[in-house]
């Protein structure tokens, strides 16, 4: 059992995503003396050529402080990651519309620490678990969470209170495009 946080950086990687960034903030937040357990995992976006090399050479940069390199995970297997972890990072260069990822952290109930964006605000409204912060705060916002950590001893989903509350969403969603039908 690890007794540190288990910290996901997560998705689809590519451009939008600051690898870079979050590798380094968290190698200085190790240099400070925090202790954590590094999981990097999702696959690399193939409509950019260029990507797959900066993300390695990220990857080579900061293989110290990175325990486990998942590379792509089944959708079967999303949960068994997501629940077997404490914190998520959302370290984006820009936003590109809602995120998949976030949502999955939401659904998950994953303590999830990202950068502001309107539209991440606007979807993670409402969630304990959220917090969104400007770059310059992101790394005291992650220390924090790992001096303040407390390992949870089991985690548990109540997927029919996030079914439920999925389709209330879909039914208000529907009620405001009827007007549009």
């Amino acid at each position: 059992k690890i007794d540190k946080p288990i910290i996901l950086l997560y998705g689809y990687w590519g451009p939008q995503k600051d690898l870079e960034f979050a590798l380094n903030t968290l190698s200085k937040i190790r240099e400070e003396g925090c202790e954590f357990y590094l999981i990097i995992s999702g696959g690399i976006n193939n409509h950019f050529k260029d990507y797959k090399k900066k993300y390695l050479e990220s990857i080579e940069k900061y293989k110290i402080i990175i325990n486990e390199i998942k590379g792509f995970i089944n959708e079967k297997d999303i949960v068994n990651l997501f629940i077997s972890v404490d914190l998520l990072l959302l370290s984006y260069n820009s936003s590109g519309g809602s995120s998949g990822v976030l949502n999955q952290a939401i659904f998950f109930d994953v303590p999830t620490i990202g950068l502001e964006f309107p539209e991440y605000r606007e979807q993670a409204k409402d969630q304990k678990n959220v917090i969104l912060v400007k770059r310059e705060d992101f790394k005291d916002a992650i220390k924090d969470f790992i001096v303040k950590f407390k390992p949870v001893q089991s985690k548990t989903i109540n997927v029919k209170e996030k079914i439920n509350e999925s389709i209330k969403n879909i039914d208000e969603i529907i009620k405001h495009t009827d007007r549009y039908l």
